[in-house]
């Protein structure tokens, strides 16, 4: 994926909803990484 179509506002990334997971959840999130498709975005937060 080109940076420059995120920069421009040409991609809207919207459709690609965030799974959020705490910290204390890291097992959880890094299995759901490793399963995750093109199209979904698994992020930790502190």
């Amino acid at each position: 994926m080109k940076a420059w179509l995120l920069r421009s506002g040409l991609l809207d990334i919207r459709a690609i909803p965030p799974r959020v997971y705490p910290l204390a959840a890291l097992p959880e999130a890094m299995e759901a990484a490793s399963t995750a498709g093109n199209l979904e975005c698994i992020v930790m937060q502190p």
